[in-house]
């Protein structure tokens, strides 16, 4: 909007502000005086709800302008969406990106901390307040498992969280919405899936919380030295072992892991995770839980084609001439066992196995069978040192160092410790290309470019590039343009050029993103101008 005034600022309701000057009306609107014109701008201080759930409502807090979204029971979370949403809430404390999750727990410590404190807060369990409107539940009570509010609490003082809350917590989700689509949309571009279980149980399929089978690769049980019991029966048996600790799923700490995918089998694939010694490699689809360890379905091996050569016992049950479990072995005979790897066991007592913790684990360090029963040859994993570098496929790179994998990944050895690689596809995969354009890779290069015959159509001709009718790019973090109908092609700047309020300050941009972002107190409330929005 705009009034003219005296040339030197602005006149709203009859009072003069100064040009970069900025005022409140009540609880209405947040005013700047633009320029000297006279001209203002005023934007509303509270978010506008179009439509809400039958089972949420807008309740007046005493003492704040914005009314606060309810759902479901009374004593729900006290939330004000004043801010976009952004990735992780917990409990008044939200992520500003959205993809924590894709950079790992791995960004939330070392170099990464002040970055994952601004950015990542939630995701990295780095929140320091929490607002509810009752005391925290009991800690056996179930809905410590999923509520956005309790659960930080409850993980910090509930001994028997782990063994509440084990397994996936969706898993009797169904894949439907209860309510119509156009109240479950509102509900996600509202933000309200993450922060009310309700509406995460009537709108499960649109908040994306339905169980769907993962994909890639998936570690599902990890052994260590000491961890007690039965190997095979931790594995064979239907129950978890740490699975909400994301720290157990790295080779260090040595803690056991085992998450609820393998009780639900379904041809998944073993992770060669952490620091690699010795592998096989087994096909497991059209397997079940308990039959994929076997000869006939060996495709890999660091100790070549020993699915070829006689054995006289492979399996992950326990053997009964030796008590071992996981154990592929050529010859035994008492304690005089020749194989390549083999667990022990509560029912294994050998020479051998004196002075160490059970379970161990023993594989050839060579690359054929050896006897432990001489003493040579062969290794347990007792004691492992922490890794100073990151193992990839034999080869000991330091910490920092780039390399590549042939012409398939870039990989990186981070710096966090904690010995496993990073590796990113080293040639970019092109999608939805135009039937006139097709990939073509010259003799000697890795990666292949992109062609297109646009011969007799309309076409835009950007910097030496064609693009086709509704083709969009970006000309890297200043422009973003379109190719329209007539041939001629339209750009915009990229990001905001933003002029805030003294209160607030402007973020630089998230790694891999373009745009810097407004970071303001909670009552000051950002918009953005028409045609822009939060970079994705």
């Amino acid at each position: 909007m705009a009034l003219s005034g005296p040339q030197n600022g602005c006149v709203y309701k009859g009072v003069s502000y100064a040009v970069n000057q900025k005022w409140d009306d009540g609880c209405d609107f947040s005013c700047t005086c633009t320029d000297s014109s006279g001209l203002y701008t005023c934007t509303s201080k509270c978010p506008t709800y179009t439509s809400l759930p039958s089972y949420c409502h807008l309740e007046a807090v005493t003492g704040q302008c914005c009314k606060v979204v309810r759902c479901g029971p009374a004593n729900s979370v006290t939330t004000t969406l004043t801010t976009p949403h952004h990735g992780h809430t917990v409990a008044g404390c939200q992520d500003l990106v959205s993809d924590c999750a894709s950079y790992g727990h791995s960004a939330c410590t070392g170099t990464y901390k002040d970055w994952a404190q601004r950015n990542c807060p939630a995701f990295c369990n780095m929140c320091h307040h929490s607002t509810v409107t009752t005391p925290p539940p009991q800690c056996n009570d179930k809905s410590l498992c999923t509520s956005l509010a309790f659960k930080p609490w409850a993980q910090q003082n509930c001994p028997n969280f782990d063994q509440l809350c084990q397994g996936p917590t969706t898993t009797s989700v169904p894949c439907v919405d209860k309510d119509s689509p156009s109240l479950c949309q509102s509900a996600v571009t509202n933000g309200f899936c993450s922060q009310f279980a309700s509406v995460r149980d009537r709108c499960a399929k649109s908040c994306g919380v339905c169980t769907a089978p993962p994909s890639g690769w998936q570690l599902l049980f990890k052994g260590v030295e000491n961890m007690g019991g039965d190997l095979f029966q931790l594995w064979a048996g239907g129950q978890t072992i740490n699975p909400l600790d994301p720290t157990a799923a790295n080779l260090f700490p040595q803690k056991p892991y085992k998450p609820d995918l393998s009780n639900h089998w379904n041809s998944l694939c073993l992770d060669k995770h952490g620091v690699e010694k010795a592998y096989i490699v087994f096909d497991a689809r059209n397997s079940d839980k308990l039959n994929w360890f076997s000869s006939d379905r060996i495709i890999d091996s660091s100790w070549g084609n020993i699915a070829s050569i006689p054995k006289q016992f492979i399996g992950m049950q326990t053997d009964p001439s030796t008590g071992l479990q996981f154990s592929v072995t050529q010859t035994s005979q008492q304690c005089s066992t020749t194989g390549w790897i083999m667990v022990t066991s509560p029912q294994s007592n050998c020479f051998y196995e004196k002075g160490l913790q059970k379970p161990s684990f023993f594989y050839s360090m060579t690359n054929t069978a050896v006897n432990w029963g001489s003493g040579s040859n062969g290794s347990t994993t007792t004691p492992v040192p922490p890794p100073t570098g990151c193992t990839y496929k034999g080869t000991l790179h330091q910490e920092g160092e780039m390399w590549t994998d042939g012409c398939e990944k870039n990989c990186t050895c981070p710096k966090d410790q904690s010995g496993i690689a990073q590796c990113v596809p080293r040639c970019p995969v092109y999608q939805g290309l135009p039937s006139q354009c097709h990939v073509v890779k010259q003799p000697g290069q890795c990666c292949g470019q992109v062609y297109c015959n646009f011969t007799g159509m309309i076409t835009c001709n950007y910097k030496g590039k064609d693009y086709v009718v509704g083709d969009k790019w970006d000309d890297g973090c200043d422009l973003s343009c379109e190719c329209l109908a007539n041939g001629a092609y339209s750009c915009k700047q990229k990001c905001v050029t933003w002029n805030l309020p003294n209160i607030c300050t402007l973020r630089d941009p998230a790694p891999g993103k373009c745009c810097k972002t407004p970071d303001c107190p909670s009552y000051v409330v950002i918009q953005y101008p028409p045609g822009y929005g939060p970079e994705t």
